[in-house]
């Protein structure tokens, strides 16, 4: 819908109907500095985003007229919303920006479920962090109002689920991708990664992060990258 709106006014050129794609590549390397400062430090931020940055999936992903550019975006949105979130109920901000990121997360995250539905992945990823954070340090929003604010969520996507149920009995009647494997994890996060080899070191550096005094963080970053 939005590349159909973007085409009356751009036009249908190849130069124009990936010109959006570019546009979320781009936040999406603004917001991967955004998400890592919040959750560890400047200079981790810096390192992530130059990873995200020279990725080549990421690089593909932006020159393509297809929704998977506008999907890491809206991932990182949410997820950065979903920390602020947490984070301002712990400090002494203002009730009107707390409200802001409660509000700013459920639209982000209902908006990346009808991008492309891995967004459960994300979402569930945020709801086992919110249950660490609950456990490690007693802090953030209520379970009430946790609860209440994915209820929201759902409610905003339930339009959608017709949809999904078509799509389930169509994939179970074939698909075009073959039977999932182990081989297919190692090819995605190759790509992923730039490189075979870079594989096991990030992953170790993963699990290495787990030790975290805290772990809701890692757990939130390590659930959402691996769900899919």
């Amino acid at each position: 819908y939005l590349l159909h709106f973007w085409m009356l006014v751009g036009g249908d050129s190849a130069a124009s109907i990936r010109t959006p794609s570019a546009i979320f590549g781009l936040l999406t390397v603004f917001l991967t500095h955004r998400l890592a400062r919040d959750l560890y430090s400047g200079r981790e931020a810096i390192i992530a985003a130059t990873l995200v940055a020279l990725s080549a999936i990421q690089v593909w992903y932006s020159q393509e007229a297809r929704t998977y550019a506008m999907f890491v975006t809206l991932t990182l949105l949410s997820c950065l919303s979903f920390v602020r979130a947490l984070e301002y109920e712990s400090v002494s901000a203002s009730r009107l920006r707390r409200l802001a990121w409660r509000i700013g997360w459920v639209f982000s995250t209902t908006a990346l479920l009808y991008s492309h539905l891995y967004g459960v992945f994300t979402f569930m990823a945020q709801c086992l962090a919110y249950i660490f954070v609950r456990r490690d340090r007693q802090s953030g929003p209520g379970p009430r109002l946790a609860i209440g604010l994915a209820a929201v969520v759902v409610a905003l996507f339930l339009p959608w689920t017709s949809i999904v149920v078509g799509w389930t009995f169509k994939v179970s009647g074939g698909f075009w991708i073959g039977p999932f494997g182990p081989s297919m994890i190692l090819v995605a996060y190759r790509d992923l990664f730039g490189s075979i080899l870079l594989t096991a070191p990030i992953g170790l550096l993963a699990a290495w992060s787990l030790k975290s005094s805290e772990r809701w963080k890692s757990v939130l970053l390590a659930s959402a990258s691996l769900g899919p």
